[in-house]
């Protein structure tokens, strides 16, 4: 609810240290307030603070130079008569600024009428700055809202909807990723001008969030003072509702419980996972938004599992395996929502791939996805310092880099190398200055892509005929392996992997899909040793 009133005690004490100021005259009159029919009526705090130039009636008013001078030099009763018409109109302060000394006469009168008096040696100007700002947030129009209210990426984001939806657990996934705790639960929203709201945690709720099945957790105390807010103004509202399985699948559903999260395909965006209980099993698609849609029991996914479900269906075929130096194991799945393997499957437009994460390679039960909306991932390696890592996108004709956290999460990604459309990056691996070894099937090349992204061609050995039928295949979605093989090229026939090796590791040996021999040449920098290297 608004504030109507906020007594001369209160604004001295708010400001005791600010601006140094004293009090000299009404001590009596420390529970003195504004007219609450003047601060209901108060578009800000502009309304309530004014110069003698013009008085309004019931505002705090600023003595500067200028108006102790106007008060003090004329005659002796126009003195008199400017004083008193302050004092008949009810300040509720008066404020003596830059110093200034009070007449006797106004300190008199102020006694007498118990109006309270301060003087500051501060400026006029940034007296009246203060107390606007102060006093347009104090009798601010407010209100309290059920939500998360979260700083994500230095945006004001609240997160609404009805309870049970999962909105504190987005917010701890996001905290865990580096933004911002405000408030959980309740928000206190303020509206300190026309066009600015601003959020705050109530005290009781601060650095508090309440997550289900494991109650409140302090989140200053577990992620730092970094991670929580004392306020933040909204710039956003994320409502999260129940819509998209009921306007995609015509499917209405009950409780939804918040699983996981994951970074999307597209830059500071976030894809959430729940569970939800389906009220309705008629499925009614519509296939401007999506494909095809049907039920799979548990005996139905265990088929998949087994690859003996009666209609074909199977758990999409791993592309490549990587075993990192922490003993991590990381799998790239090219197609994930298809199970047939027909020539559509090459396709660029095909954002279906995805990450797989083994924590470590005696716990496989540790397996989970870590990243989706992948375009035909291919090989991958954690980068040399440890803080990325690098994928690539083979049909996509790219490397894309994923910020790698501790615990093996992914976060945010971005392009690290963007290829011609005769490209297609297969293999990589990475030399000891932090460089990218990369292959491409069919125009059979060879790039080093540097650090910072920058990169070029080393080595090339490609059949043009060739080249050009597969990059129109690709273009219009018809490209199958049986073109794809179709490599003349005798000493790089579709190259897919390098590595390094030798004494030195100075030597670069080169595989291919379609050639019957391991190619080789001296690299002027050395390469990473291979993990297995160390065991």
């Amino acid at each position: 609810m608004k504030p109507t009133a906020v007594s001369a005690d209160a604004l001295f004490e708010e400001f005791r240290a600010t601006l140094r100021w004293e009090w000299i005259a009404g001590l009596g009159a420390s529970e003195r307030r504004f007219d609450e029919l003047v601060v209901s009526a108060a578009r800000s705090g502009a309304d309530l603070v004014g110069y003698l130039n013009y008085i309004h009636p019931y505002r705090v008013q600023i003595l500067g130079e200028r108006e102790v001078k106007y008060l003090t030099n004329a005659t002796t009763e126009d003195c008199a008569r400017r004083i008193s018409r302050i004092v008949t109109l009810e300040p509720p302060v008066l404020i003596l600024a830059d110093g200034q000394v009070a007449p006797d006469m106004l300190l008199s009168i102020c006694e007498r009428a118990q109006i309270p008096m301060f003087a500051t040696r501060e400026s006029a100007a940034f007296v009246i700055d203060v107390l606007r700002a102060y006093l347009s947030k104090h009798f601010a129009d407010r209100i309290t809202m059920h939500g998360v209210f979260m700083d994500i990426l230095g945006l004001g984001v609240m997160i609404t909807g009805e309870s049970g939806l999962g909105k504190s657990e987005l917010g701890l996934e996001l905290i865990s990723r580096g933004n911002g705790l405000v408030a959980d639960d309740a928000v206190d929203l303020y509206r300190i001008n026309q066009t600015t709201i601003e959020g705050k945690c109530p005290e009781l709720l601060q650095n508090l969030l309440e997550v289900r099945g494991i109650g409140l957790l302090d989140i200053r105390a577990i992620f730092g003072e970094t991670a929580v807010r004392r306020k933040m103004r909204l710039k956003l509202i994320v409502h999260l509702v129940r819509r998209e399985t009921l306007e995609e699948a015509g499917i209405s559903t009950g409780p939804v419980t918040y699983h996981a999260s994951q970074p999307w395909p597209f830059p500071h965006s976030l894809m959430i996972g729940c569970y939800a209980e389906a009220l309705s099993e008629n499925i009614a698609l519509d296939h401007s938004e999506i494909e095809s849609g049907r039920w799979f029991s548990r005996s139905e996914v265990l088929e998949m599992l087994d690859g003996v479900h009666p209609e074909g269906w199977r758990l999409p075929p791993v592309n490549f395996v990587w075993l990192d130096d922490r003993q991590r194991v990381w799998i790239t799945v090219m197609f994930c929502s298809h199970a047939d393997p027909g020539p559509t499957r090459f396709r660029a437009d095909r954002g279906d791939g995805c990450l797989i994460l083994v924590d470590a390679v005696d716990q496989p039960t540790s397996a989970r996805v870590v990243a989706q909306g992948l375009f035909t991932p291919n090989e991958c390696r954690v980068a040399l310092d440890g803080a990325s890592l690098l994928v690539n996108e083979t049909f996509s004709h790219r490397v894309v880099r994923y910020v790698l956290r501790e615990d093996g999460s992914l976060g945010t990604r971005d392009v690290l190398a963007q290829f011609d459309d005769a490209t297609l990056p297969d293999g990589l691996s990475l030399d000891v200055e932090g460089g990218l070894w990369v292959t491409a099937v069919a125009s059979n090349r060879i790039l080093l892509v540097m650090p910072d992204g920058r990169w070029h061609q080393v080595v090339e050995d490609q059949d043009p005929d060739h080249l050009r039928r597969v990059v129109a295949a690709v273009q219009n979605g018809t490209l199958d392996r049986e073109l794809l093989y179709q490599n003349p090229s005798r000493v790089l026939p579709n190259v897919t992997s390098i590595a390094f090796g030798g004494p030195d590791l100075h030597t670069a040996y080169v595989g291919s899909v379609s050639g019957n021999q391991i190619a080789s040449f001296q690299s002027p920098v050395a390469g990473v040793p291979p993990t297995h290297w160390d065991w």
